[in-house]
């Protein structure tokens, strides 16, 4: 009898105490009550209880019961869903540091979400790949948002790479796909196929009549010297950094910036095959009309068979930096 009209004071007691706080905290199974270290059982009234030697029935309400009964003992006749501290649950966040929301951590993990949590409240969820979570009506947290792995160490690995254990994984390109490293004179950089850039060729040039080399970061271009040989042919020569035939070229005829006068043509010296000396295809000279004037460098139209009208080198000053062969039928400009 004692008993029973205990428990129905603390009945009559609980609605005021209920109106009057707002942090009571009732729970449904044994696994929503911890307090701190200690395991509790969730009693028939649908408050937490924890272990006390000193009480009769081994029970005391937690904090979070009602006033009129936290932390007095249980009595004889209130039981838990179990009658005893579950084993081995486990909570997270807890309300004042003490007994946890409905939806315990073991649950939460579980189920593949996150700690328990309030629900609709932002939370972390478990998943190391979440960038952002979200709880829940059951208070789980569950992942709404996930990490976006799009900054790969280098041009050597795909753009986009895939999320795992928290960390962005990339897959390297396939070897021999273009790159590019920290040089900037380096060209034709490829990746190796295991994520790095292999650097290219310094500064190349397929351009005979030019030369390249790398200072303070850039490519530096220079021209070889006029007359250098830049092909097969004999007449191929180097001029201001451009390859050129002077035996054909009107702007560079018998040497470079040997100009022929407009309209006139330059014409190879293997053109006059007669001579004594036979010259082969390997310089030029400037066609003339009959006049001096139409000539470069100071260079005479010859008036006289054979192979008049054409310009002729008195002298190697009469060249452009070039070699002067005299021939009485007739001479030219040339390079060795």
């Amino acid at each position: 009898m004692i008993v029973g009209r205990a428990m129905q004071a603390a009945a009559l007691l609980l609605p005021l105490e209920l109106a009057c706080r707002d942090d009571v905290f009732n729970c449904t199974r044994d696994g929503d009550c911890r307090d701190d270290a200690r395991a509790g059982v969730c009693t028939d009234l649908g408050y937490c209880a924890f272990e006390d030697a000193s009480c009769p029935t081994g029970l005391e309400y937690g904090a979070l019961a009602p006033s009129s009964v936290a932390g007095s003992c249980v009595p004889g006749g209130v039981g838990g869903s179990t009658g005893q501290p579950s084993e081995g649950s486990s909570s997270s966040t807890g309300i004042h540091g003490s007994e946890t929301l409905a939806g315990s951590e073991s649950e939460s993990e579980s189920s593949g979400g996150g700690p328990a949590c309030r629900p609709s409240e932002p939370c972390e969820p478990a998943d190391p790949c979440a960038a952002a979570g979200l709880c829940d009506g059951a208070g789980t947290c569950m992942p709404i948002t996930f990490v976006v792995c799009a900054e790969p160490p280098n041009d050597c690995y795909a753009p986009e790479g895939q999320c795992t254990a928290g960390t962005c994984e990339y897959t390297p390109r396939v070897r021999g796909e273009a790159c590019a490293d920290t040089d900037a004179c380096t060209e034709g950089d490829s990746c190796d196929g295991a994520g790095s850039c292999v650097p290219g060729e310094i500064c190349p040039s397929d351009n005979p009549c030019t030369t390249s080399s790398c200072i303070d970061g850039a490519c530096a271009v220079e021209a070889v010297d006029d007359g250098s040989s830049c092909g097969a042919a004999a007449s191929a020569r180097c001029c201001g950094g451009t390859c050129v035939d002077i035996s054909s070229d009107t702007a560079h005829c018998g040497g470079c910036n040997t100009q022929c006068s407009e309209g006139l043509e330059c014409e190879s010296i293997s053109a006059t095959a007669s001579c004594e000396i036979a010259p082969e295809a390997t310089s030029g000279r400037c066609r003339c009309e009959g006049l001096t004037s139409q000539c470069p460098l100071g260079q005479l139209c010859r008036t006289f068979d054979p192979y008049v009208d054409r310009c002729v080198p008195p002298a190697t000053e009469n060249c452009a930096d070039s070699r002067f062969s005299q021939n009485s039928c007739p001479s030219w400009c040339g390079y060795d």
